[in-house]
């Protein structure tokens, strides 16, 4: 419920940040950049589900709930209709974080193995777009393989499968010079069911969020 109320506010946030530069669109040149490229950062909210934790033998409080990422991608703008700017690309995103357990009181043992998730994977994107070359902001989703790993220590590194995931989200990017912009996203990937397999212990369905910032040139 939080993640989804903060999500809702960063959207609102850059919906109403990016209308100036809808509105200034009709006294400046309307039409998109041809193509944007992005290089941002990004905080992956990592799963904690129950089921993920006993498939491993391990406990829900050992797992890490949140790492660092990447994200990088290329966006070509290439039908306008209107005020609406229709938009194809894609992403690759890249996440995750080592979680080191807590040492027992008066033993020399912590309370269980490192554990490291991983997520990642190339997100292709269908976007709407608002607004104008100087600033816009937008909506986007589309459908790939997003590979989710959990590894223990004391076993062998999980490499994982690809499972059907759905990403959809939004953001904006406001330029600040000829060539770069500011840029956010805000994007969920709900993550189809897999089953354990030689390649690792698989995970039931999920939807996690990543939000990403950094600059976008075009």
């Amino acid at each position: 419920m939080l993640s989804r109320a903060l999500a809702v506010s960063v959207l609102a946030c850059a919906w109403v940040m990016a209308l100036p530069a809808a509105a200034s669109s009709q006294s400046s040149e309307r039409r998109l950049p041809r193509f944007v490229v992005d290089l941002q950062g990004s905080l992956v909210r990592l799963p904690t589900d129950p089921d993920l934790a006993a498939r491993r033998d391990l406990q829900v409080t050992w797992l890490p709930s949140w790492g660092p990422g990447i994200n990088a991608g290329v966006h070509v703008y290439p039908v306008r209709w209107k005020r609406v700017t229709f938009g194809i690309g894609a992403s690759y995103v890249w996440g995750g974080r080592t979680r080191t357990q807590d040492v027992l009181d008066q033993e020399s043992e912590p309370s269980g193995p490192k554990v490291t998730t991983r997520l990642r994977g190339f997100a292709p994107q269908v976007s709407f777009n608002f607004g104008s070359r100087d600033g816009f902001s937008y909506l986007s989703g589309g459908i790939s393989p997003t590979t989710l790993t959990v590894s223990r220590e004391d076993e062998p590194e999980e490499t994982g499968s690809g499972a059907k995931t759905i990403n959809y989200g939004g953001g904006a990017r406001w330029f600040f010079s000829d060539r770069a912009a500011f840029s956010i996203d805000l994007r969920f990937y709900a993550i189809a069911p897999q089953l354990a397999s030689e390649s690792g212990g698989g995970h039931p369905r999920m939807t996690q969020m990543i939000f990403s910032a950094g600059v976008s040139f075009r």
